[in-house]
């Protein structure tokens, strides 16, 4: 369980985003109310953010055990972006927790962040030293072979049929360092687990925002995802929508 973040629009500045405003990641990170909804969750197993600015890219990301604010503060000052993909993160209980395990993942070309368990690959990541996250970076490597949206939404719907009913949430933010791609997907429980997995966006003419949480000073403007939604976003904002469900294909 998680925190994500994801920025594509006009260069602009995210460290209000990022760690200065009183709905920063960084504040999330300290505190957020729990899918069972009687207590406050701490994400701080690690943190990861990737920021493009014209053709260059910078990566930095922390484990648990290093993880302290002013390391993220000060990354996130620096961070003047066009595309950026950050992620704190809640980590599976006995999964590791360095600095190999914290997202974004980043590996041939692609850029992933994912909130929620899926148990079939947390068994499978166990028997290749892997998280369940970095299992779903594999198939991706393996199976999205286009790189883009069509090709992505049947790569997706092969992971829904593979894990079944075996998961809790499989709400991932994915680049292919040009475009973010988001899908929200969980088990609707109970309303307490929807409030803590439901994702948001905000999509302004010259940016879009998709998040865990509203992450602004005013929290205006921002918009549910629906659940079982993959959102194709670009530079000029939400160009595609599709409905990942069993019932779909």
């Amino acid at each position: 369980m998680c925190r994500l973040f994801g920025y594509i629009g006009e260069k602009r500045h995210l460290a209000g985003y990022l760690g200065g405003n009183k709905n920063s990641l960084l504040k999330q990170s300290h505190g957020t109310i729990s899918n069972k909804g009687n207590s406050m969750t701490k994400h701080r197993d690690g943190w990861g953010i990737y920021w493009k600015k014209g053709p260059d890219q910078f990566y930095e990301r922390r484990g648990r055990e290093e993880f302290e604010d002013n390391n993220f503060l000060s990354a996130s000052l620096e961070i003047k972006a066009e595309l950026s993909i950050a992620h704190i993160r809640y980590a599976t209980k006995g999964t590791p927790v360095t600095r190999k395990e914290s997202q974004p993942l980043i590996d041939d070309d692609i850029i992933l962040a994912h909130n929620g368990t899926l148990y079939p690959y947390i068994d499978e990541g166990k028997v290749k030293n892997l998280t369940d996250s970095q299992v779903i970076l594999e198939r991706l490597k393996k199976n999205w072979s286009g790189r883009d949206y069509k090709s992505l939404v049947v790569c997706l719907y092969n992971i829904i049929i593979e894990v079944g009913e075996n998961y809790t949430a499989m709400n991932l933010l994915i680049s292919n360092e040009k475009e973010i791609f988001a899908f929200c997907k969980f088990k609707e429980i109970d309303k307490y687990v929807a409030n803590y997995y439901t994702m948001w966006l905000k999509s302004k003419p010259r940016y879009t925002i998709v998040s865990s949480q509203q992450i602004d000073e005013d929290c205006f403007g921002w918009e549910k995802m629906e659940n079982s939604s993959l959102v194709h976003i670009t530079k000029e904002g939400i160009i595609g929508k599709t409905f990942l469900t069993k019932q779909a294909f």
